[in-house]
């Protein structure tokens, strides 16, 4: 916890906590980033939740964090031009490498994914 104060000047100086109390967040159990990845979602996770340090790429890439994928909330993340949405959803397909157990598609659906998906 920062600690805070007011200076002669009157304005709030907030000085950082000791070394010590700051969170190690690479010192967490694999199971506890899991589920913190989980709860961030599919398509962060694809965007930039990977993107935040080696540990969390590591469990990214783990094919237990992509058994699951729900594309229904993509279309705000990810344009429809060139086939973002479609290619990100092959790409989360690629990572479950054969674990996947449920997917939801509707806004990507077409004969080429159904294909796609069920050829891996």
């Amino acid at each position: 916890m920062a600690l805070s104060s007011t200076s002669r000047s009157g304005l709030r100086t907030t000085t950082p906590p000791p070394a010590d109390r700051i969170p190690n967040w690479l010192a967490l159990p694999p199971d506890v980033t899991t589920t913190i990845l989980h709860k961030v979602g599919v398509a962060d996770t694809l965007m930039s939740a990977q993107k935040v340090c080696t540990t969390w790429r590591r469990t990214c890439k783990e094919p237990s964090m992509w058994r699951v994928i729900d594309t229904n909330t993509w279309r705000d993340l990810f344009s429809a031009v060139g086939g973002a949405l479609l290619k990100r959803c092959k790409l989360a397909v690629d990572m479950s490498q054969g674990l996947l157990v449920d997917i939801c598609i509707h806004s990507v659906a077409t004969d080429d994914l159904f294909l796609y998906i069920t050829h891996r």
